[in-house]
């Protein structure tokens, strides 16, 4: 497996997980190259880590300095030789059925230069943790009608490949030479893999989806998790609209459609999460423009 390598970037609460995601790669391919990169300080159950990247033989970087998710990938695509590399973030799992196929994925021609893989929420995941798996994946459509069709449908059937157009993370098939072309990550970006994707899109390559490469993802199980993730994914995207405006040239009018279709005649499953996202986007908004009036009034009176 010459030509493919892995590589998983991490942070402190996702260290339990990437130490099974670690075994659950080596005892498939023992002789793939692994290379992991950790960023943040040492907790007293780091050596299960340690441990663990000594019994698979993989590369390892320990960045004592919080670094940024841009700069942990580009370091890890420096230290990988391989034409294709499987970016992965560090709270994730494979399928067994992925696992099964990993080599199978990989294009024959480089028609694309990153490739997406199909995120699913965690087993005995909340309605909290699918409803932001279900939004991760709307974000990411290429067919600027579909998100009206996700929630209007009963039955949604994701299609095996499509073209995205931009990137949500979890698992990414990069082409290492595109990668370098487009000048790697932005470092300091806090939604690195939109930006990422902004940048092919401007060099004319395409966005890949592909529902083979199945994997389990973390997400927030809570109400209060997904708010949280929902405001650092507000300031990360206010940066990118700010560098990559044309990433964001039709968002209002997407957004418009997902709230109109929220309203329609009651349908058991989607519909539901159309309300859901309705009420917690709105909730968000009213929040922060009631923080920005409130400070705008307080410097007003000072």
């Amino acid at each position: 497996m010459a030509e493919l390598s892995i590589g998983i970037f991490l942070q402190q609460r996702d260290i339990r997980n990437t130490v099974l995601l670690l075994r659950q790669i080596s005892s498939m391919y023992p002789q793939i190259h692994l290379c992991v990169f950790y960023s943040g300080p040492k907790p007293f159950h780091f050596q299960e880590l340690t441990d663990a990247i000594k019994f698979c033989g993989a590369d390892s970087t320990i960045a004592e300095d919080s670094k940024t998710i841009g700069v942990a990938v580009n370091s890890l695509m420096q230290r990988l030789n391989s034409e294709w590399v499987y970016i992965c973030d560090g709270d994730i799992l494979f399928t067994e059925e992925f696992l099964k196929n990993l080599e199978s994925c990989v294009p024959k021609q480089v028609s694309c230069g990153v490739i997406q893989g199909n995120a699913l929420p965690q087993l005995g995941a909340s309605v909290w943790a699918r409803f932001d798996c279900l939004n991760d994946m709307i974000a990411c459509l290429s067919d600027r009608t579909k998100p009206t069709a996700w929630f209007s449908q009963q039955d949604f059937i994701i299609p095996e490949e499509m073209n995205l157009t931009t990137l949500h993370g979890g698992v990414m098939l990069i082409n290492k030479n595109v990668f370098m072309a487009v000048g790697g990550m932005e470092e300091d970006s806090l939604l690195v893999q939109r930006a990422l994707a902004a940048k092919l899109r401007k060099q004319a390559y395409v966005i890949k989806f592909n529902k083979s490469i199945e994997f389990y993802h973390i997400y927030p199980n809570t109400l209060r998790g997904v708010l949280k993730r929902k405001v650092f994914h507000a300031w990360g995207s206010a940066l990118n609209r700010v560098r990559h405006p044309e990433l964001y040239s039709d968002s209002f009018r997407i957004r418009l459609k997902m709230f109109v279709s929220a309203f329609r005649p009651p349908r058991p499953f989607w519909s539901f999460f159309g309300r859901v996202y309705f009420f917690l986007t709105m909730a968000l908004f009213t929040t922060m423009l009631s923080y920005y009036l409130f400070r705008f009034r307080l410097r007003s009176v000072n």
